[in-house]
């Protein structure tokens, strides 16, 4: 054994000398980290941050979604309405605008039968429309958007009457 730089394991130990430590001493500096406690408190903190915050960005996306659906629809109708004047002329020439007997007992379904008719010809060839239907009084049409416009068969819905023919 006379090549061997390092002496015997026995020796080593009989001089006080630990050979391979178990677990370093407590005056070795220890390397830093967080403890449990301190990393499930900064979680449960910012969990509660974002309980409280992700209401409130949630309803401001929902809000800008139907801002930007609002829009979208108003130019498609838009579009439709100056397409369909383009076409039939000025809104007042159109035969959308007809008085029924009130006292007629099929005065609800002429006016519905009405509103489908003028919806159909007037702006339903100008829109992508993936569904129509028909409801009590009313007609109704299903945008490729998703938006419905429903047509109403009188000036009831109208605050102003005048403000339909300008």
């Amino acid at each position: 054994m006379g090549d061997n730089q390092y002496p015997p394991l026995p020796s080593l130990i009989r001089e006080g000398i630990q050979a391979f430590p178990l677990r370093p001493s407590l005056n070795e500096k220890r390397k830093a980290a967080f403890t449990l406690a301190e990393v499930l408190i900064t979680l449960g903190v910012v969990g509660v941050v974002a309980a409280l915050t992700m209401p409130t960005l949630i309803a401001k996306h929902q809000k800008q979604v139907f801002v930007n659906r609002v829009k979208q629809t108003y130019s498609i109708v838009s579009n439709a309405m100056i397409s369909a004047v383009a076409a039939y002329g000025e809104l007042s020439t159109w035969d959308a605008f007809q008085l029924f007997d009130t006292s007629d007992p099929n005065y609800w379904q002429n006016h519905s039968d009405h509103m489908k008719n003028v919806a159909t010809k007037y702006f339903k060839p100008y829109l992508k429309v993936i569904g129509e239907g028909q409801e009590w009084f009313q007609y109704y049409m299903v945008l490729s958007n998703g938006v419905t416009l429903t047509f109403y068969p009188d000036g009831d819905y109208i605050d102003d009457e005048e403000s339909a023919f300008n």
